[in-house]
Order: C-alpha cells, then structure tokens, then sequence
C-alpha cells in the first residue's frame, strides 16, 4: 500500500515545524515548501519557493517538482508572515492574499479584511468542484519549551495575555488537527477554531 502524500507549506515556522514532524511521525510522504529549509533530520522533500510569486507557487504544487507524480492527499497550508504586527498591514496583505488568493493553498489569520476575501475565495473553490477546505482559526500557538515562561510570568502579569483572552493551542495538538482534517471525509467547507479547553493561565478564569 503506498504512503499518503501531504504538501506543507511554511514548515520552516513556529507551528510548521511540528506540524511537518507530526506528519512524518505519521507515515506520510511529506513535501515542505518555505523559502528556508526545515529542520535539520527531518525525513521530507524540500522545495524552496516564493509563494507570493504566482508562477513558483503553481511548479511546486504541481506534479512535476519532486519526480512523484502521484497526487497529494492534502495540503496544509501555514506559509506567512509570522509576526503580522511587526509589519506594515499593506504587507501583511499582499503577502498573505497573493499566496492563497492565487492559488489553491489556504490559510487563516491576520485582519477581517483578509480574512473575508480568503473566505469568498475558499468558497468559490468549494462551490464549483467540491474541494474539502478547512479553514483553521488558530490562536496563540504555544510549543512544548514555551510553558515554562508563559507560567511562570502569568501568576503576576496576567494581561499580557489580555488580547487573546489567555486562549492557546498546543503545537501538537495543532499538527493533530491539520493531520484530522486531511483524513476526514465529507467535511465540505468550513472555518474551524482551533484552542485549548483551558486557559494559559496558572489563575482561575473568575479571576482573569
């Protein structure tokens, strides 16, 4: 029986590396697609490219760039500007609307703006040939090495968390979800909200 096969995006990130490694662990055959090459040791094809670049975009998820013709079961798409707010918003846009907007590849986050024209765009691909699409709402990504200080300073300085409303998502359950959603049937087209069932918050929620 042949190994699925899986096209990742952006798993050079935060939240891509463990979402590439999950995929792995998994037995997929997995291509990673970033303009840097993921971590060291992980057993996936590596394509550099530029996904704000239309014509990069189309060769690497085509059947051509990594001598398997075979088609991918999924794509999971986090390629994106990491920090958004460290960035002017007209960046923010063009970078994240010219990689999904483009192409088939889609991911959410960022301003409502953004995120209703990538709805419509989503949308419209489901509505005229059927393609399953989840749109992941995902938080604060918090990775196994980050609990330690988010505890430790939340007792004391609980809103620094304010604007999320301590809400978080572990990265492995992250990589979980993502690998869920590929091998679900019949789950048409829907953004999903992606968190903990608890806060990050070493208070009580009455006190927050």
């Amino acid at each position: 029986m042949s190994k699925k096969r899986v096209l990742i995006t952006g798993g050079a990130g935060k939240a891509g590396h463990w979402i590439l490694q999950h995929f792995i662990e998994q037995g997929y055959l997995v291509t990673n697609v970033d303009t840097r090459p993921p971590a060291a040791g992980l057993d996936c094809h590596h394509l550099n490219a530029d996904l704000t670049d239309l014509g990069q975009t189309v060769d690497a998820i085509g059947p051509h760039s990594t001598g398997n013709r075979a088609p991918y079961d999924g794509v999971v798409h986090m390629a994106a500007i990491p920090r958004p707010q460290m960035h002017a918003n007209q960046e923010v846009w063009r970078a994240t609307w010219a990689s999904v907007g483009d192409s088939r590849l889609f991911r959410l986050r960022a301003g409502r703006l953004e995120q209703l024209s990538r709805d419509h765009t989503r949308n419209e691909f489901h509505r005229r040939d059927g393609t399953q699409i989840l749109s992941y709402r995902i938080g604060n990504v918090v990775c196994p090495d980050d609990y330690e200080a988010i505890k430790a300073r939340s007792a004391e300085h609980p809103e620094d968390r304010l604007r999320i409303l301590w809400s978080y998502i572990d990265s492995r359950d992250l990589a979980q979800a993502c690998r869920l959603g590929i091998e679900g049937d019949n789950l048409g087209c829907e953004p999903v909200i992606i968190a903990a069932d608890d806060s990050s918050s070493v208070l009580p929620s009455q006190e927050l």
